[in-house]
């Protein structure tokens, strides 16, 4: 497993070569798989988040080759793919949603369908809807042929953060700012269970292997994990030094938490150490983490597009 590779950790320095990685200024603010194959998606944005913006396409050999899909009128927070790699779907900052077509290359835009900015989406699993999150605490599933919100419902009014679905799909989990985890029934929505994980935001959430407990990344640097049953108690399972905005988990277990500083920490399932198994240091904020198999992670910085992280959890430039 990759944590073993501990010894092989350093951290990434600023590079003084002006055609280096470090020059690069694609804020990545999401990444997604597209099909079972070797490509991803992104979403990106500019320091302004009312300024258009662009959803790409990218293959993991190569990162920094990105052909552009489509555009958002205003920053885009969201992206998924589709497990038949035949669309893509995406959010902005305003709430528009906008559905590509892979093979025909054209897509639709259906303005201000999520109503707010929404900081959580994903396609369901059989792929006829998207489940969003706004920053009203609306989950909303958006259904593709009928092109409307065929079901939503409310889990207060603290702003969504972050969701994801059981690795059975019967379950919803969703954080908000507020601390909370609510688990809901899926798809009809039902609340099952509602977890307080300290006074500040939960930024991120994740599931376990055994599809039985979430881990959760919260404002006050800690990394939490906990059962599913009402009023569970959450324990500590990781510490950062910063908020973990970004979570991901490998299908053999490897956590790994991102952070807005920069830092990403690795974190062993099996250990009972608090601190992380290693960490690294990204050249600029970390916004995205997604696994690409168990050998590699890709990161989605503020200023430095997509960059990976090898089996030897070292830095690799996307230019190279």
């Amino acid at each position: 497993m990759l944590l073993g590779a501990t010894s092989h950790v350093t951290l990434a320095e600023e590079s003084s070569d002006p055609g280096s990685v470090t020059q690069e200024t694609v804020w990545v603010t999401s990444i997604a798989k597209l099909g079972d194959g070797d490509d991803f998606v992104a979403a990106t944005a500019s320091g302004l988040l009312f300024h258009p913006s662009k959803v790409v396409k990218f293959s993991a050999s190569d990162p920094s080759e990105r052909m552009p899909l489509y555009e958002h009128p205003a920053a885009v927070w969201c992206v998924d793919g589709s497990a038949d790699a035949k669309t893509v779907v995406s959010v902005d900052y305003r709430g528009n949603l906008i559905v590509y077509d892979v093979e025909t290359a054209t897509h639709r835009m259906h303005e201000l369908a999520m109503e707010r900015w929404c900081q959580a989406m994903m396609l369901s699993p059989d792929g006829s809807a998207v489940i969003a999150g706004n920053e009203a605490g609306k989950v909303m599933i958006w259904d593709l042929a009928e092109a409307k919100v065929k079901h939503e419902a409310s889990i207060g009014e603290q702003s969504i953060t972050d969701m994801v679905l059981s690795p059975d799909q019967t379950m919803l989990v969703v954080t908000d700012a507020s601390g909370h985890a609510h688990v809901l029934s899926w798809p009809s929505l039902e609340p099952k269970a509602k977890i307080k994980f300290g006074e500040e935001a939960a930024w991120s959430v994740a599931f376990g292997r055994d599809g039985q407990h979430v881990y959760v990344g919260s404002g006050d640097r800690q990394l939490y994990q906990a059962e599913l049953s009402d009023g569970a108690k959450p324990t500590v399972f990781g510490k950062g030094d910063d908020w973990l905005t970004n979570l991901a988990v490998s299908d053999s277990g490897a956590i790994v938490a991102g952070q807005p500083n920069g830092k990403v920490h690795f974190f062993s399932a099996t250990s009972t150490d608090t601190s992380p198994a290693s960490s690294l240091a990204s050249p600029s904020g970390v916004w995205a983490v997604h696994w690409n198999g168990e050998n590699e992670l890709l990161v989605g910085t503020r200023k430095n597009g997509v960059m990976q992280i090898g089996q030897s959890w070292n830095w690799i430039p996307a230019d190279e």
